[in-house]
């Protein structure tokens, strides 16, 4: 049992140096979050932007939960120039990113149609979470406000919001289907009803504590309704 435990810890540090050994030739190694991107100075960060560069100089990027983009990559030169290619994506039409490392990170900078862009990342260890990876799933609705006035929900309301990006929402009578989508940057929601010739309707949402609220931002009149998550639509 003795040997056995010797031979185990020793994998362990073969494995952690070989590691360290990698991530030393090649620092762009690992997870990564990006912290912030400014265009000419103005913030414009994308929510939950992450990308993984790996040893075999193949990449992956997503947002949140959701995986979108795969490729490879290269650092090459002084001025470590990041050459970024996206296999199922588009051709990126600027110059290349300069990388400089920092102690917490790492910096990208480049001239896009003669603004400067600054992107800020950071090494992370688990994929970085985002309030629209968890509207998904089943929400009842507990009052709605209109105005001044609020109501509270006599009947059970509902609106099932898939991972397909599929919506049904229902009450006792009554049942409408559509498209939902999250915006990149700020936390609204459109729904798109397929069963009203494509009405749309956006809404700003925050969720805490599993209590959805969403607040409308083209109605005629100031409207917010308040869910709290469910797990059955009996």
């Amino acid at each position: 049992m003795k040997f056995y435990r010797i031979i185990t810890v020793s994998l362990v540090v073969l494995l952690f140096n070989a590691c360290s050994e990698e991530k030393m030739k090649n620092p762009m190694v690992g997870l990564w979050e990006v912290e912030q991107v400014t265009i000419d100075g103005e913030k414009n960060t994308p929510d939950g932007k992450w990308m993984r560069f790996n040893a075999d100089s193949t990449h992956e990027s997503g947002n949140g939960w959701y995986q979108h983009s795969i490729g490879k990559y290269k650092v090459t030169g002084a001025d470590n120039e990041l050459f970024l290619f996206h296999s199922n994506g588009w051709k990126d039409e600027f110059e290349n990113f300069r990388i400089t490392y920092t102690d917490t990170g790492m910096i990208w900078k480049r001239t896009e149609d003669g603004n400067a862009v600054e992107v800020s990342l950071k090494q992370i260890d688990k994929l970085p979470t985002r309030q629209a990876d968890e509207v998904m799933g089943i929400w009842q609705l507990n009052q709605t406000t209109i105005g001044e006035i609020t109501m509270k929900a006599v009947e059970k309301n509902t609106i099932f919001l898939r991972w397909d990006k599929m919506f049904i929402a229902q009450d006792e009578t009554n049942r409408s289907f559509g498209l939902y989508k999250t915006q990149g940057h700020r936390n609204e929601i459109e729904f798109v009803y397929y069963n009203q010739d494509c009405t749309r309707e956006y809404w700003d949402y925050e969720i805490k504590n599993n209590i959805l609220t969403l607040t409308s931002v083209n109605a005629e009149q100031p409207t917010k309704q308040v869910y709290t998550r469910i797990y059955d639509l009996n």
